[in-house]
């Protein structure tokens, strides 16, 4: 079972709970495009494609750089990723291609992720947590 909520009583806190680990990463996704789309709409363009393989100390930091990652690319490339297609997943890797459409529009959201206030953990029933904070 996947889930995604963002509490009403604490406001830019983002919660994720899944038993798939690569679930972590399509839902962070999801909700950060969903962000990114409703303060940035954009028109019926063609969608873009950036493949990407990243390498990471363990799981909780991979799952950080690679949001750094689809954030900072979003800003230079100025493309609003909305979907993930995953090729390979390890603890170390990850292999893929984000999709997404070009946008006119600066985004500024790199600087709404606090990593210090970021928490990736694995649970007893083999689940895995998500917890970040957008300020």
């Amino acid at each position: 079972m996947s889930k995604i909520s963002q509490p009403s009583h604490r406001p830019g806190i983002i919660f994720v709970h899944t038993n798939d680990e690569s679930q972590l990463f399509h839902l962070s996704l999801q909700y950060l495009g969903k962000l990114l789309q409703d303060d940035h709409p954009s028109g019926h363009e063609a969608m873009i494609g950036k493949p990407f393989r990243i390498k990471s100390k363990d799981k909780p930091t991979l799952l950080l750089d690679f949001l750094a990652f689809a954030l900072q690319e979003s800003i230079t490339e100025k493309v609003l990723f909305n979907k993930l297609v995953i090729d390979y997943l390890s603890t170390q890797f990850l292999d893929g291609t984000l999709y997404g459409k070009p946008s006119n529009t600066p985004l500024t959201a790199i600087e709404s992720i606090n990593y210090q206030e970021s928490d990736v953990h694995q649970n007893a029933d083999k689940s895995w947590d998500l917890t970040l904070r957008v300020d």
